[in-house]
């Protein structure tokens, strides 16, 4: 369970497509559950509740902007700078869609990371494995 979560609030690495669209879809059902019920926000609610809704709403963000990324290192973007462009109200969100469904960098002409569909591949915490040129 940890190496998972390690896995998903990581910036390092790449994603796959599979990975960024699961992830993905989770992430949206949860952040939708969280806000539909209203948890924390009603005038009965503790604090403790409010605080854990808003946390658990930071923890599920950042799961998916570090998934989109590292699914921007797979297609040989640089990541975290081409992100900010989602930023842009609605064709920043357009734009990040298509980006995460582009193909990925199959001549691994990336020099961010390992490929994570090749199965001798190491994990991305291991920087030993950087293809760096």
């Amino acid at each position: 369970m940890i190496s998972w979560f390690k896995k998903r609030i990581t910036l390092y690495g790449r994603a796959t497509r599979r990975e960024c669209a699961i992830t993905t879809c989770v992430v949206v059902v949860v952040l939708y559950a969280i806000s539909t019920t209203g948890l924390g926000d009603l005038p009965g609610d503790s604090l403790v509740l409010s605080l854990t809704a808003r946390a658990l709403v930071c923890v599920f963000a950042w799961i998916l902007v570090a998934t989109q990324i590292r699914r921007l290192h797979d297609i040989g973007l640089g990541g975290g700078w081409w992100w900010v462009m989602a930023c842009i109200p609605i064709l920043g969100q357009i734009g990040m869609l298509l980006l995460c469904l582009e193909r990925p960098d199959e001549f691994n002409r990336t020099s961010f990371y390992p490929n994570p569909r090749d199965v001798k591949s190491s994990y991305p915490f291991d920087r030993a494995a950087t293809v760096h040129r």
